[in-house]
């Protein structure tokens, strides 16, 4: 036998068969056996695995790679070995053919082959390195080590370039990932449990961590692997931990570290092209500008020529930067761009045929050709590369266009319009009518209006709708141009043209919506729906032209959404199953509607439920609740004047009907609540009386009707106690500019205040007593501890016949005022009081001077 392909596997069925029929060139021509030894597959590798061999071997897993891999060995009968797993697939086989039919299979004892390892189902980003596959059989053949097991390799050495294409590290497998990271992880802990200071586990334990994601812990556990290289002064000959953190550092945007640990490993040996990329690309995120250029430069040139460095044959190093030129070229046109060296920039731009790299560059090449003035460039690159090989970014490629125009000098801009105004795609569109307009020439075909219709713009960049504006300016705009936008679309476009062209816009969308699309058909609808919502939304009309317009839209969103959604959802008011919470406040402002006649209190509540559930339309909403409260605010007085009346001629029942419906509206009214109080009292209903103006307080503590009117609860129940506390809180809570109770005349109330011993002196209007002429005041200073007693004849508000008066004290205690006593401290008060002058049988005080000279004679 002339070859053996050993294998092991476990749950490989997903790349197996691919694995498998690539052996299958080697069969036909070299004499070939396959042995496969299986450690436990629950899936269906196994009968795969029969469909290609009869020599299907099974042993249970043992946690130890080596000792596996020998049991592979042990079945084979070749004269040579190629070890291979099932999740690789080899690719072009002839050189192994070739080699094995050679003279020189019987000089070399192993060959290396490369690896090139896939870390993502689309196979763009991949690392590579070498790796001893082929070997000569003999008894001492074997491999060693639990977890990343190595075979003992002999000279002479054969190094193919022939590829082994491995899957097992694509990171989109999330099953394939954990199941492997968990399995390695715990082989490689419990062999540093046994030898902690072995460099290499610590190192596999390291590219472990990086595989799963877990960058913290792959840095600690390559930085163990660091220091003890080390220390035992072998990191010369251990290249692949300086390649590792780096790449870790890289990685976890750690680019000092990163930076210094490149200079390092390439002052302990050069030659390794991984060094030199992330080297540059610290550099560049350091803003070390000239040196990030000078090693990208150096990482292209070895790739030209990789073979030919100590990196290349180095078997312990995986190379992960190797498909990474198109990256490198990437930073390059950047750093070029940051450094003025926009020649470079253009030199280099044609290295980049990645969409996604292509798009990180784009502005920079757009605008090198701008600060070169090279406006017809950028055109030609346009047509050249972008529309004829990638077509998938051309919108990118506009939008840098379009935001450098902006810049331009009218001049300058005026010409890119016109390059770009010449072709057929539909950015040649927007540029041709751009220029049109300019010249005031724009009156579109009906052909070109024909294809306007059938392009799709909901796919197409904000700038493309100023194609509308322009149709819209020239009143060519047509419904049949519009139908096909969706809501999101037709609303960001026109806000776009609002907010470019103002004023001015505003103005032709109201002419459009008044004279354009005036029919009921569904799409005239939505179509007014969405364009009067971006009017309202504009901040540029006034007061009267927004409240027509939110109405005019409140119409139409209310016959959108009856017409779209199932009247099920509108009526159960569903709004979780409508698409946005604009259509949830439709369907409240239907209610509401619907409602605002039958039932003004559920309109209002639809209206606070239409303005939380979307809050944008909060103006027009508050317009609505405002308009209504004006009218329910007529409405409630008219109730409450009713009830009044009702009390007056003694119709309670009625009084009790009115104050039912005004409760519809308001419950916490201290008026009515103060009505339901008098009712009460009324029909000698005490203690429910006592129980509402108890009620009306918490609401308004100071409220003279209802103090007083617990009073007279309180002196009918013969609670004198209570009545005197409430009157105690009447005059502490009395506005000091209160009125003689009118049910008493003028000359009866100093009567009554004078039988009483109440102490006052009359401070204005002295003269005119007993008679005050309307609209005049008196003025009052009243002992403190009489003015409870005096606030009894007073009432709070101004009624017919009333006369005002203000109450002073002399300490200014609640109730009272000293504002109108500047000459008068307390003691001069308490003299006043005291030394009191009699005056047609009215106690007075004329003037201060008066006042002092009588206390002297006296």
């Amino acid at each position: 036998m002339k070859l053996s392909i050993v294998m092991m596997i476990k749950n490989e069925s997903k790349h197996l068969e691919k694995c498998l029929m690539s052996i299958k060139p080697i069969q036909a021509q070299i004499e070939t056996e396959i042995i496969i030894v299986d450690t436990g597959s629950k899936d269906n590798s196994v009968e795969i695995a029969k469909k290609y061999t009869d020599k299907v071997y099974f042993h249970q897993w043992n946690n130890d790679f080596a000792a596996m891999r020998n049991i592979t060995v042990s079945y084979a009968s070749g004269e040579w070995i190629f070890v291979l797993d099932g999740d690789e697939v080899i690719e072009k086989s002839e050189e192994l053919i070739s080699f094995l039919h050679s003279k020189d299979s019987a000089v070399y004892r192993t060959g290396f082959v490369t690896i090139k390892n896939f870390l993502g189902e689309d196979e763009k980003k991949s690392t590579s390195v070498p790796i001893a596959r082929l070997f000569k059989k003999d008894k001492e053949f074997r491999y060693k080590g639990a977890i990343h097991e190595q075979p003992v390799i002999k000279a002479p050495i054969y190094y193919f370039k022939m590829q082994i294409l491995h899957y097992g590290y694509i990171s989109t497998d999330p099953e394939l990932m954990e199941r492997k990271y968990i399995r390695n992880t715990q082989l490689l802990k419990k062999e540093l449990e046994k030898n902690p200071e072995n460099l290499y586990y610590w190192f596999q334990l390291a590219q472990s961590y990086t595989m799963y994601g877990s960058y913290e812990e792959a840095i600690n556990a390559a930085l163990a692997a660091y220091e003890i290289a080390k220390k035992e002064k072998v990191l010369k000959d251990n290249m692949y931990i300086y390649i590792h953190l780096a790449g870790l550092y890289s990685l976890y945007n750690k680019f000092e570290e990163a930076e210094s640990i490149c200079l390092e490993a390439l002052a302990v040996k050069d030659g390794y092209i991984d060094l030199y990329y992330y080297l540059a690309l610290a550099q560049k995120n350091l803003e070390n500008k000239s040196e990030a250029i000078k090693n990208f430069n150096i990482f292209l040139d070895m790739l030209d020529h990789y073979e030919d460095f100590e990196g290349s044959k180095d078997i312990s190093v995986i190379t992960y930067t190797i498909d990474h030129a198109e990256e490198a070229y990437t930073s390059l046109l950047t750093l070029y761009f940051k450094e003025k060296q926009y020649e470079k920039v253009l030199e280099n731009k044609d290295k980049i045929h990645k969409p996604q790299l292509l798009k990180i560059v784009l502005p920079y090449i757009i605008n090198s050709y701008i600060k070169l003035k090279r406006f017809s460039e950028i055109k030609q690159y346009y047509d050249t590369k972008i529309l004829k090989e990638l077509k998938q970014i051309t919108d990118d490629f506009t939008n840098s266009v379009e935001t450098d125009m902006m810049l331009l000098i009218k001049q300058e801009k005026d010409m890119l319009i016109d390059i770009f105004s010449r072709g057929e795609d539909i950015y040649a569109l927007l540029n041709l009518i751009r220029k049109e307009d300019k010249s005031d020439k724009v009156n579109l075909g009906r052909t070109v209006i024909e294809r306007l219709e059938v392009i799709d713009f909901n796919k197409l960049p904000n700038y493309y709708s100023e194609i509308l504006y322009y149709l819209l300016r020239s009143k060519q705009l047509h419904i049949n141009v519009l139908k096909h936008l969706n809501n999101i679309t037709l609303e960001t476009y026109f806000a776009y043209l609002v907010k470019q062209f103002k004023k001015e816009c505003i103005d032709y969308i109201q002419e459009f919506l008044n004279e354009t699309i005036t029919d009921d058909s569904l799409e005239s609808i939505r179509i007014r729906r969405v364009l009067r919502k971006i009017l309202l939304f504009s901040g540029k009309l006034d007061n009267e032209k927004y409240k027509e317009a939110f109405m005019r839209y409140l119409k139409d969103g209310i016959s959108y959404i009856s017409q779209v959604y199932n009247e099920n959802i509108i009526s159960d008011e569903r709004i979780f199953d409508v698409k946005d919470e604009e259509a949830a406040m439709l369907i409240y402002m239907k209610k509401a509607e619907e409602l605002k006649v039958k039932d003004t209190v559920e309109y209002i509540k639809y209206l606070k439920k239409a303005l939380d559930i979307y809050p944008d339309m909060a103006k027009g909403i508050k317009l609505m609740q405002e308009a209504l409260e004006d009218e329910l605010n007529k409405h409630k007085e008219s109730i409450k004047e009713q009830i009044r009346a009702m009390i007056d001629k003694g119709n309670l029942l009625r009084a009790h009907k009115l104050i039912h419906e005004y409760e519809k509206y308001k419950t916490d009214d201290v008026q009515v609540l103060s009505m339901k109080a008098v009712i009460a009292i009324m029909e000698n209903r005490l203690n429910d009386a006592e129980e509402v103006i108890i009620e009306g307080l918490k609401l308004e503590e100071k409220n003279f009707d209802l103090l007083y009117n617990l009073k007279y609860v309180y002196e009918s129940q013969g609670k004198g106690v209570e009545a005197d506390a409430i009157q105690e809180r009447i005059a502490y809570s009395m506005s000091t500019k209160r009125c003689i109770d009118p049910s008493i005349t003028l000359e009866n109330f100093f009567e009554i205040i004078n039988e009483e011993n109440i102490r006052y002196v009359v401070l204005e209007c002295s003269d005119q007593l007993p008679n005050v002429r309307q609209g005049e005041h008196l003025a009052i200073l009243v002992h403190d501890e009489d003015l409870v007693k005096i606030s009894k004849y007073f009432i709070p508000y101004q009624a017919e016949a009333a006369v005002h008066c203000e109450v002073f004290s002399i300490n200014a205690i609640p109730g009272s005022t000293d504002a109108g006593l500047p000459r008068y401290p307390a003691s001069i008060a308490e003299a006043i009081i005291k030394n009191r002058i009699l005056h047609k049988g009215k106690i007075y005080v004329p003037c201060y001077d008066d006042f002092v000279r009588y206390i002297a004679e006296k």
